[in-house]
């Protein structure tokens, strides 16, 4: 498996692609937007954080979207089809926007390969880190459809204010009910979940750059810098400011 092509368009594109075969595998990113593809006749509509494979040879084609996407496409050769499907929903968390912009960080650096190159060590190695993600992801054991229909409800809140009477409310069950059918199948509160992706959200942001501190504090309805970086050094061992600064650093 080789990375031949990799591009990063951060909402500054906006293009239809016509039906034809395609001569390499490919994986599409969502990073923010939408994106309305059609693989083989089959119409799919990927939204924030859905990743699309479409294997070599498939037919590919894609709308305008709304707006500009936030996205990533990756073009590599390999001898066998990946075992992924389609389309991968909600998958665009964890590891993947720190591979994304180490990935976007080296393509700065050492740019596209040319034909014919081999291609940069670093970035293959990102690709495949990334696959594996993807695998190990897919592999989980499935969820009961209350759980994952919270974690759904969840990830839809990061951006707005979140109580467990709201999402009991959501659920049609009583709170209590809702703490402890959440608990016993993951194993921790409500609470602690939300945190934890509310937290992860906030270094993804940091990350893909664009945000200061404070636009991270009030998005994600910390409303308190000094909480904000309190629980991120108790979650991640380093206060926001330095894992910032961090970034930097490196590039």
């Amino acid at each position: 498996m080789e990375l031949t092509f990799y591009i990063h368009r951060n909402k500054t594109d906006n293009y239809k692609l016509m039906p034809e075969p395609i001569p390499f595998h490919e994986l599409v990113i969502v990073l923010q937007g939408k994106m309305y593809y059609e693989i083989d006749g089959e119409e799919i509509e990927l939204n924030d954080r859905d990743i699309a494979y479409i294997p070599f040879g498939h037919v590919r084609s894609r709308r305008l979207s709304p707006e500009p996407p936030d996205y990533v496409s990756m073009h590599f050769v390999s001898d066998e089809p990946l075992p992924l499907p389609l389309k991968m929903t909600n998958v665009v968390h964890g590891c993947v926007p720190h591979l994304i912009a180490a990935t976007d960080s080296a393509m700065r650096r050492f740019g596209q390969p040319r034909f014919g190159e081999r291609p940069i060590p670093l970035i293959d190695q990102l690709m495949r880190t990334l696959v594996d993600y993807l695998r190990l992801e897919l592999s989980r054991p499935r969820e009961s459809g209350y759980v994952k229909k919270m974690k759904q409800y969840m990830t839809e809140h990061l951006y707005l204010p979140f109580q467990v009477k709201e999402l009991a409310e959501y659920m049609s069950i009583s709170p209590s009910y809702c703490h402890a059918v959440f608990k016993k199948e993951t194993g921790v509160p409500i609470m602690t979940y939300f945190n934890s992706l509310r937290l992860q959200e906030a270094k993804n942001l940091l990350v893909l750059g664009g945000h200061s501190l404070s636009d991270i504090v009030e998005v994600l309805c910390f409303y308190d810098y000094n909480y904000f970086s309190r629980i991120f050094k108790k979650h991640f061992g380093i206060t926001p400011a330095q894992y910032k600064k961090q970034l930097y650093s490196l590039g």
